[in-house]
This record gives C-alpha cells, sequence and structure tokens, in this order.
C-alpha cells in the first residue's frame, strides 16, 4: 500500500507523518510508534501513554493526556497504589497524599 492521508484513516486508527500511513489505537500493533517516554501506547504522542517503563507512572491530565512521569507529586497529582497510576486530588486541595479533601497537603486557591 502506498502512501495515505489523514483523510484515508478509519475510526480507531491515528494518521503517522513519519511513515505516511495509517496506524490502528492498539497498543500491540503500535508499540513501536509510541512516545520514547511510553512503554505502550494508544497513539503516537507523550500524552498517549498506556503503561511506562520501570519506576515511571502513568499520570491521567486532563490537559496534557496519560503521561509517564517519575513522581506523582510534579505534575500536582497522587500516587494511587492499587491502580499504579497517578490521579488527581480532590478539588479543594493543591496537591495532596490521597483523594479526599482530608488529605490535602495544600488548600486549593479560595480553601482554608
Amino acid at each position: 500500500m502506498g502512501d495515505q492521508t489523514a483523510a484515508d484513516c478509519l475510526i480507531g486508527q491515528y494518521f503517522n507523518k513519519t511513515y505516511n500511513k495509517c496506524f490502528c489505537k492498539n497498543k500491540l500493533l503500535i508499540s513501536l510508534e509510541c512516545h520514547k517516554s511510553c512503554k505502550t501506547c494508544n497513539g503516537p504522542t507523550k500524552g498517549h501513554c498506556t503503561s511506562c517503563p520501570s519506576r515511571m507512572f502513568v499520570a491521567r491530565t486532563e490537559h496534557d493526556g496519560n503521561l509517564c512521569v517519575s513522581n506523582c507529586e510534579s505534575v500536582g497529582l497522587y500516587y494511587d497504589k492499587i491502580n499504579n497510576l497517578c490521579v488527581g486530588c480532590h478539588p479543594a486541595c493543591s496537591s495532596c497524599y490521597g483523594p479526599n479533601n482530608y488529605e490535602c497537603l495544600g488548600c486549593a486557591e479560595g480553601m482554608l
């Protein structure tokens, strides 16, 4: 198959500009196409990580997607041991060690 364009991609695929081809969003098919910070992914950028290299954690961020980070707190999240990923704090917290409003390390702006 020759070169493709983004318009040729089906639902569930993404366009890779390097290869001018459509790839499936399946970690087994695109593991070699993941961003260098991801171990596995569902797309080509650093925000598409589904798993990370050792000593790194998936951080689900609203703005940047699923990133691999070495420290959850560095992106304003906390480490969820049960799910082995970084998740957001309660809205009352600016930083935290758990999901509840009584687990804040600092208060969000306008909170006491």
